[in-house]
């Protein structure tokens, strides 16, 4: 028969045992230098707090508790307000945002192109653009970049009111100016 102390030092043993190899995550965003930025740890993609004439709203964010994370942007140039979300999701991720057929259907709006994009700063970084129109009076318009770049997904939302071609350029030049 074993004795109380020998089955309370067992049961601490098994405590200290459990929580000492306990798998451990690190904070999927941090900060980084002194400009603002923050850094995905997983994917090494940095969120900047300006993007060209775009500022992050908030620090970025982590998408349901998991790798996958997120931030916001806006500008506001001659009066138009421009916004765009960044996510980066892992190529397996089951995240909705993360397959193009369900991101491109979850868009609210009449669909006007599709076309492949190059981001100009990324050799490797390609993807597809679809443009939507988001009123009859097509006083706004919403795109989406989705691009798949190995172990990562990114997909840019995008919108902006009073869509001149200007202002449909900001979009472009926003997701070619991401780090």
């Amino acid at each position: 028969m074993m004795s109380s102390r020998y089955v309370v030092s067992l049961i601490a043993a098994t405590l200290v045992v459990s929580v000492a190899f306990q798998p451990t995550f690190a904070d999927p965003l941090h900060k980084v230098g002194q400009e603002g930025a923050w850094q995905h740890e997983q994917s090494g993609w940095v969120f900047p707090k300006q993007i060209g004439t775009f500022a992050r709203i908030g620090a970025p964010y982590e998408i349901d508790g998991t790798y996958d994370v997120g931030a916001r942007y806006e500008s506001v140039v001659d009066g138009v307000s421009a916004r765009a979300a960044v996510h980066i999701y892992a190529a397996d991720s089951a995240a909705q945002d993360a397959d193009f057929a369900a991101a491109k259907a979850a868009t609210n709006g009449k669909l006007k192109d599709e076309s492949p994009f190059q981001v100009a700063t990324r050799s490797k970084m390609a993807g597809t653009k679809v443009t939507y129109e988001l009123d009859e009076q097509n006083r706004s318009r919403a795109a989406l970049y989705f691009i798949e770049s190995g172990t990562w997904i990114v997909n840019v939302r995008t919108t902006t009111d009073l869509p001149s071609s200007a202002a449909l350029q900001s979009l472009d030049r926003f997701v070619n100016d991401l780090d």
